[in-house]
């Protein structure tokens, strides 16, 4: 298989507090990604924090939907957020494909 990465680091006039506020907004993903076209967020019974979107592709491909998992750092003045699919929670979306996110990581410093 291959693997795509990417890494980007940017110097922004925001607290750490206000930069966690726009990437906790589920429902602002949209702003930035105009083929998502559903996302829920939930924890587990276990504590775990599960993450589900749906993506709108063109015809003939079928919709992609990711399950993740979020799991968040704090190592002040650090704080990182790592999102990795979860394969333990049911339900594919009717015409969906599940893919898969291996790890994607948010890590904001002040």
């Amino acid at each position: 298989s291959q693997l795509c990465a990417v890494y980007a680091e940017a110097r922004v006039n925001a607290s750490v507090a206000a930069l966690m506020a726009v990437v906790l907004d589920l429902e602002r993903y949209r702003d930035w990604d105009e083929t998502l076209v559903e996302t829920r967020e939930w924890t587990t019974d276990d504590g775990r924090q599960i993450i589900y979107q749906r993506f709108k592709q063109p015809w003939p491909v079928r919709d992609r939907e990711l399950v993740l998992r979020r799991t968040e750092f704090r190592d002040a003045p650090t704080v990182a957020l790592h999102y990795a699919s979860v394969d333990d929670v049911p339900g594919v979306a009717q015409g969906a494909v599940r893919t898969t996110a291996h790890g994607v990581w948010w890590n904001f410093t002040a």
